[in-house]
């Protein structure tokens, strides 16, 4: 029970850090997703199903900033959470370099995924919008890397929890 209450301040306190970081400035909030890298976090530490699941609670919370199709972000994270999930039951990502590359291929996949979904809806080319979002991955990369080993510390599950 103590997971779901973790994950729910952890993406509630994403929402408001996504809420200030918007009035602060616009360009922050196409450069640092908050909510991909609690996602990515929650998948690598509980697996592919709450993985999935935040990543469409997650998805949805981001598509309700937008003024685009609702639940075209909800489905790219939601398969983000998934994967995320699976390919770190493969291989260990809690080393910097590591979580940095995991991060910034699993960006660079979701946007891939939402521009595809996205540019088909609207008829739009797939490269139209804010520029500042091909710095997401890298961004995202960065600061997941440096919050990884904080989440770690404040959001350690404890050992009868995880059985």
């Amino acid at each position: 029970m103590k997971i779901y209450l973790k994950i729910i301040l952890a993406i509630l306190a994403a929402f408001v850090l996504h809420t200030l970081f918007g009035e602060i400035s616009n360009k922050i909030f196409f450069v640092v997703n908050l909510f991909t890298i609690i996602v990515i976090y929650f998948a690598v530490l509980k697996g592919e199903i709450y993985g999935a699941v935040t990543g469409s609670v997650c998805g949805l919370i981001q598509d309700s900033f937008s003024l685009g199709i609702f639940g075209v972000a909800g489905l790219a994270t939601t398969i983000i959470g998934y994967l995320a999930g699976v390919i770190s039951k493969k291989i260990y990502v809690m080393s910097f370099f590591k979580i940095f590359l995991f991060i910034f291929t699993l960006t660079v996949f979701q946007l891939t995924v939402w521009r595809l979904i996205h540019s088909f809806i609207f008829s739009e080319p797939f490269l139209s919008g804010n520029i500042f979002i091909l710095f997401q991955p890298f961004f995202n990369a960065l600061v997941g890397g440096l919050l990884f080993p904080i989440f770690r510390k404040f959001l350690r599950s404890s050992p009868m929890e995880s059985q």
